[in-house]
């Protein structure tokens, strides 16, 4: 494999890109499905950190609607340590700026 970090991290939080033309298997076929399947272990992984970590907001929601915020965050708010139980530090204000959230003005206060 020979894509820079910068490119696989790229490729990484962005399902809707295509992946790094570098990106290779061990037999030097297109990594595509392999990639995938690795791309959607990480989101599941930050997805079940955040219920862990905020696991009165997944109740209120429901496990549907959390898994949807919880996406969207893991999306637009990627960990800034490597240190699991600090992702989602931001996730109370991103609640509270959540326009499809804003008839529950409460959620963000709940999750500090």
């Amino acid at each position: 494999m020979n894509v820079s970090q910068t490119d696989f991290h790229t490729a990484l939080r962005a399902p809707d890109k295509p992946l790094p033309s570098e990106l290779k298997d061990a037999k030097g076929q297109t990594a595509g499905r392999r990639f995938n399947v690795y791309r959607n272990n990480v989101a599941t992984s930050l997805m079940d950190a955040l219920e862990s970590g905020f696991p009165v907001i997944a109740r209120l929601l429901g496990e549907q609607n959390f898994r949807n915020i919880a996406r969207d965050f893991q999306w637009n708010a990627p960990p800034s340590s490597p240190l699991m139980m600090h992702y989602g530090n931001g996730f109370p204000e991103y609640l509270d700026e959540h326009p499809a959230l804003a008839r529950f003005p409460y959620l963000g206060d709940v999750a500090r």
